[in-house]
């Protein structure tokens, strides 16, 4: 299947109940009405932006997101086909009451580990952009090996977070706006608060120190979006 992770902007004002009514009735409606894809969807997932700070290592806010939608499909070309539908200028006037933004990244699902828990307590999302040194293939390469290795050393992360999965954005696929052209995702499942607090703290600060190291290796951390959610089945 094909999976798209998008990221939802409300318009100021909109206070976080309408925004979550709006999003998961009306909006969720309008993309299960679309005759040429309702077939294909199987899935999406609405992660609302969660008031917890688990990393005191970084200022990684996302001030202006409210939520991240992950939607699967079929098929590539059934993930083409929605980012269209969606993507175009008509479907944001649709929604514009509400959203001020909406951008999506089709991405490749690698699952690193996983523990067998069917939903989070808490989940971690953090969008990065390459380091100035790597292509968004590099950066992608490096994230799934050699950082893997390296946090798995500095912070053992399993006793902490059950699931782990990676979300590689399509090489081909590239945003409008430079600032949000993101390589990719992490997704890192927690079974509690707590547990997503103790990932970033118990180890200590030698080793967030080097675990920031290493990610400044293939990521650029100055313009990393992280958000802590909770996560809702809209459909399927």
């Amino acid at each position: 299947m094909a999976k798209i992770l998008t990221l939802f902007k409300t318009r100021p004002g909109i206070p976080e109940p309408a925004f979550r009514d709006y999003w998961a009735n009306d909006y969720t409606a309008a993309v299960l009405a679309l005759t040429t894809l309702r077939s294909s969807i199987r899935r999406i997932v609405h992660n609302h932006g969660m008031p917890l700070r688990i990393r005191e290592d970084a200022e990684l806010p996302v001030p202006d997101w409210a939520g991240i939608a992950e939607t699967w499909l079929d098929s590539d070309d059934a993930a083409r086909a929605f980012m269209a539908e969606t993507g175009s200028a008509a479907w944001g006037a649709r929604h514009r009451e509400v959203f001020e933004d909406i951008v999506h990244y089709p991405c490749r699902e690698v699952e690193i580990w996983n523990s067998g828990v069917e939903r989070p307590s808490v989940k971690m999302l953090a969008f990065f952009n390459p380091s100035a040194a790597m292509t968004r293939e590099q950066s992608q390469r490096y994230w799934n090996v050699e950082h893997v290795a390296v946090g798995g050393r500095l912070m053992n992360p399993r006793q902490y977070a059950p699931r782990y999965v990676q979300n590689h954005v399509w090489l081909d696929h590239h945003s409008a706006d430079p600032r949000l052209d993101f390589a990719g995702c992490p997704e890192l499942w927690f079974n509690s608060p707590a547990a997503a607090v103790a990932l970033f703290t118990e180890p200590g600060d030698e080793n967030r120190e080097k675990l920031a190291e290493d990610e400044a290796v293939f990521s650029d951390r100055a313009s990393t979006l992280m958000m802590v959610t909770d996560e809702v089945v809209v459909h399927g």
